[in-house]
């Protein structure tokens, strides 16, 4: 007879811990499902106010600024210039702050081509007037602070 007492008791023990255990999970899953709720609520409340705009001192540089009032998190610029694709990537670009691409190797690329094309023309007996202008489009992706996506798409700079 103890020892069927003695069965029980252990059996009882185990279920116990079992159901302490469950309990356990259950409130760790209902804490991160209030957390989840609660950055979720943070996020639609958050103010951002990241803007961007071209903001290039010459042909050599484009930089695109952070014209807003707040930092832009996991910023990444990807710039279209002549048909091709650069991608640069910043940890934070603090308002005021700029995202720049050395495009001096695209602005000789495009004067060599700018002049023979002018040379061509030249022999060919027409007069040739214009100068080699590179555009640039700009599709920027960052996070607000907590993590809000945000997307921009700007260009062509300089306008046509």
């Amino acid at each position: 007879m103890a020892l069927g007492a003695l069965v029980v008791a252990m059996v009882a023990r185990r279920d116990s811990k079992r159901a302490a255990d469950a309990a356990d999970d259950s409130a760790a899953a209902a804490k991160a499902s209030v957390d989840l709720e609660t950055a979720r609520e943070q996020r639609h409340l958050e103010r951002s106010d990241v803007e961007w705009e071209f903001a290039s001192p010459d042909e050599r540089t484009v930089v695109l600024r952070n014209a807003g009032s707040t930092t832009a998190y996991r910023a990444e610029v990807v710039f279209t210039i002549r048909g091709e694709r650069y991608v640069v990537a910043h940890d934070e670009v603090r308002a005021g702050g700029a995202v720049e691409f050395d495009s001096s190797e695209i602005a000789l690329q495009a004067r060599s081509q700018y002049q023979a094309e002018v040379a061509a023309e030249g022999d060919a007996g027409v007069l040739y007037i214009a100068y080699p202008t590179i555009r640039a489009r700009a599709r920027v992706t960052w996070e607000t602070k907590l993590g809000t996506p945000g997307f921009r798409q700007l260009g062509p700079y300089p306008s046509p």
